[in-house]
């Protein structure tokens, strides 16, 4: 346990988590950002309600998951991989929440496969995945490996656009249509 303590301290997305948490900067711009931007405290709150452990998102910068008072990882969705997703898993990860979605859809790879674990709510603005390994969705590693397979051959996208699943809409937006 203490060897995984020190491996999440030394991340640098949790290190900055730690110093957006105790900096004067973070309580200034926690009040600002509550009064002033209504996207990121509306869903944050919601989210901050529904998840008790730590999450990744898709987005840079420690201030989505200070808001929803959590530890874990922000990174780029484009840049995200499912192996990067599975360390933060083993870390401690439980929940993936795409902040911008769009941008997720996009990196065909990671959005087949977080589609092997449920959404906690389809309608939401951010979608959550629940990245708990208990509750991988039936039949998802089959799933998987047809993504794969389809990928190898160079018809990633076709086999999920036939699937209807990860449909990229048609504007740039973060927000989820």
């Amino acid at each position: 346990m203490r060897r995984l303590q020190r491996a999440m301290r030394s991340s640098r997305s949790y290190r900055l988590s730690r110093f957006f948490h105790s900096s004067k900067l973070a309580q200034r711009s926690r009040h600002t950002t509550t009064t002033t931007s209504r996207p990121i405290a509306t869903p944050s709150s919601s989210i901050r309600r529904s998840t008790r452990a730590r999450s990744s998102c898709s987005d840079y910068g420690p201030d989505v998951l200070y808001y929803i008072d959590r530890y874990g990882w922000e990174e780029d969705p484009a840049l995200w991989t499912p192996f990067d997703e599975e360390s933060a898993i083993k870390k401690g990860a439980r929940y993936f929440i795409s902040i911008e979605d769009n941008r997720l859809r996009r990196n065909v790879e990671l959005c087949a496969w977080l589609q092997r674990f449920p959404e906690r709510n389809a309608n939401a603005q951010w979608p959550v995945y629940e990245t708990d390994p208990a509750k991988l969705k039936p039949n998802a590693d089959a799933f998987w490996r047809a993504f794969r397979t389809a990928e190898s051959r160079g018809a990633g996208r076709s086999f999920l656009d036939a699937h209807g699943v990860c449909r990229v809409t048609g504007s740039a937006a973060s927000s989820r249509p």
